[in-house]
């Protein structure tokens, strides 16, 4: 039964093992460690089990130890984790949905769950004997875990893909202006500017709203970052992204019916290579550095977004060990999270850095949850669960642009620096303290540091139009950036 609740719990194992095309196509290849822990893993929880089950019998009556309750108390937590997990794996979403009832749906809520409780309270034997009867019921899959995991890491491609350094490249680089975008995930124009909470001081984004153009009423080009991210890179809105074995990425374009292979089409990065642009990309939970495009780049970094950061790449067997183990509470995925935003933070700055760079394209996860930031006390934190603890990411993120805009001001040259910040989607968990969300704000800071705003709609897909008329000199001027944003005419 240890056995088959460690199964249950390593998720995302099982996602991997299931489905090694797919998490190949979008995830990359994770380590070979990663699958054989989840074997260790496995039999390190049958070994526990029974040791315990060895102590049960030699302890005397009197102070025997109720190890079989206790063993499915822990299954009961891990079967709520998994399905917490499969929920999205943030418990903003429920408790956003409870903020949507009424006082009288959250009272009739609140008896529904005592009354529940009470239940299980009441037939405590029954319900431990069904989790036993489950535990076991499920059991056989250990030897399909075991099984896959053998022969995934044994045959797989366990390459890591940070940092890759391609050898196709731009054939002669031009001196011009130079464009960092940074798009941050899941920031919220409403929460970050419209209706942000007195208590949240965000000082460098309110300093850069001051000094760019501005456009208040932006539409993203989709509602999640799957899509949103590869539309800003083709500059046309996608619908729909499908994954084919090996490594190929089919997407669809809104109004067409058939899908296009993304290794035929033109990119935000194959404008930059035509006007001798030298680009780097840093960016999350998409295999960017695996897409055609990353040909054209001098340097590509990447890091899934993967529950624990199991699949987060080679560590050796002592880190992965530690990593399924984390992986079956929450604290391991705030931990993955921490190190995936230092990790994509630091290579960030490494690229602003390099003035040689003139396109830039930051994706940080950030401040998309999990909850990792303590505003309060200026530190990261594990054990954040409330929808409001966004505010406090958008402190951690506000961090991070202040050490990506010194470093960008180091790295400065002679040519202009124009810095575009923006985000793939709002928040989209429901409503904080009665505030709704559902709009992105889009900044251009000119180096003349001019503030206007934008008031007319704004489509953000047209953002890789944009950086190809800025890296070619067309648009030099805050006023001719922000007049054309505000035009309607396509681009």
């Amino acid at each position: 039964m240890a056995a088959s609740w460690a199964n249950i719990a390593l998720l995302d194992t099982w996602q991997g093992l299931f489905d090694l095309t797919r998490l190949a196509a979008r995830g990359g290849r994770p380590s070979a460690e990663a699958y054989w822990t989840a074997v260790l893993v496995v039999f390190f929880a049958a070994a526990v089990g029974a040791f315990a089950v060895g102590i049960r019998q030699k302890v005397p009556r009197y102070v025997r130890i109720p190890l079989g309750d206790i063993s499915l108390i822990l299954a009961l937590i891990s079967i709520s984790t998994v399905l917490w997990r499969l929920n999205g794996g943030v418990l903003p979403t429920v408790d956003a949905g409870l903020q949507l009832l009424s006082a009288r749906e959250r009272l009739g809520a609140s008896i529904a769950t005592l009354f529940a409780a009470a239940l299980v309270w009441r037939h405590w034997r029954s319900c431990m004997r069904a989790g036993k009867n489950l535990l076991l019921l499920l059991s056989p899959f250990l030897i399909v875990t075991i099984g896959r995991a053998s022969v995934a890491a044994s045959k797989a491609d366990f390459a890591t893909l940070d940092g890759i350094t391609p050898s196709v490249g731009i054939a002669t680089a031009r001196a011009g202006p130079r464009v960092v975008i940074i798009v941050f995930d899941e920031l919220d124009y409403i929460y970050a500017f419209g209706a942000r909470p007195e208590r949240v001081h965000l000082p460098f984004f309110d300093q850069l709203r001051s000094e760019s153009v501005f456009a208040t009423n932006v539409s993203p080009p989709a509602g999640e970052t799957g899509l949103s991210l590869p539309s800003y890179m083709f500059g046309r809105p996608i619908t729909s992204v499908s994954w084919r074995p090996p490594h190929s990425v089919a997407v669809r374009y809104l109004g067409e019916p058939v899908p296009k292979n993304i290794d035929d089409e033109l990119s935000i990065f194959s404008d930059a290579a035509q006007l001798g642009a030298s680009s780097e990309l840093v960016g999350s939970f998409l295999p960017y550095c695996r897409w055609s495009f990353a040909a054209l780049l001098e340097r590509c970094t990447w890091r899934p977004m993967t529950w624990g950061g199991v699949f987060d790449g080679p560590e050796g067997i002592g880190n992965s060990l530690i990593r399924q183990i984390l992986a079956l509470v929450v604290v391991g995925n705030r931990s993955a999270h921490i190190a995936r935003i230092e990790q994509l933070t630091a290579a960030s700055v490494r690229a602003v850095s390099d003035s040689t760079r003139r396109l830039i394209f930051l994706h940080l996860p950030i401040p998309h949850f999990p909850p990792v930031w303590d505003a309060r006390h200026d530190r990261y934190s594990l054990l954040r669960i409330s929808p409001r603890a966004y505010f406090d990411n958008l402190v951690l993120a506000d961090n991070i642009l202040s050490r990506i805009r010194i470093a960008i001001d180091r790295g400065a040259t002679a040519e202009p620096t124009f810095l575009i910040v923006t985000s793939d989607h709002p928040w989209r968990y429901g409503p904080i303290d009665g505030r709704v969300g559902g709009k992105i704000p889009f900044f251009v800071r000119t180096p003349s540091a001019k503030r206007i705003e934008v008031s007319s709609h704004v489509d953000a897909v047209r953002l890789r139009a944009l950086t190809s008329q800025l890296l070619d000199g067309k648009l030099t001027t805050a006023q001719a950036v922000a007049s054309w944003l505000a035009s309607p005419r396509p681009d």
